[in-house]
């Protein structure tokens, strides 16, 4: 069994991605495999024009979700909603249907902004 961890944010150095990382470690020692999937820097940008013929990555990102068992997601919180890549990413997603009926799970390992704007308050107080 294959889950695809799929990462929101487009940061190298993301925390979303080095969590993807350590659930794939961990799962990984009870023979699960979570294979994460950076591929929303890669997509351009979504074009209903373009959805009879999609572009490579398109095609690439979209079997990856197909094949997957189930989908974990890892997105952070940008400006009170999802990065556009995210959204990008999802919208790739809609005219292949492959993601519907698919098991997910969505973590989120980075506070609020609101929350983090609070605890810089209470911090510098």
């Amino acid at each position: 069994m294959t889950i695809l961890g799929i990462c929101g944010s487009l940061k190298r150095s993301s925390i979303n991605t080095a969590v993807l990382c350590a659930a794939a470690a961990a799962a990984a020692r009870d023979g699960v495999s979570i294979a994460v999937d950076e591929s929303a820097r890669k997509l351009p940008h979504f074009d209903p024009a373009l959805e009879a013929e999609p572009p490579e990555a398109v095609l690439g990102s979209r079997a990856r979700c197909e094949h997957a068992a189930a989908v974990l997601l890892s997105v952070p919180e940008y400006a009170f909603g999802i990065p556009g890549a995210f959204k990008n990413a999802l919208d790739w997603t809609v005219g292949s249907g492959s993601l519907y009926r698919k098991p997910m799970g969505v973590l989120n390992v980075a506070p609020p902004a609101a929350a983090r704007t609070s605890a810089r308050r209470c911090v510098s107080s």
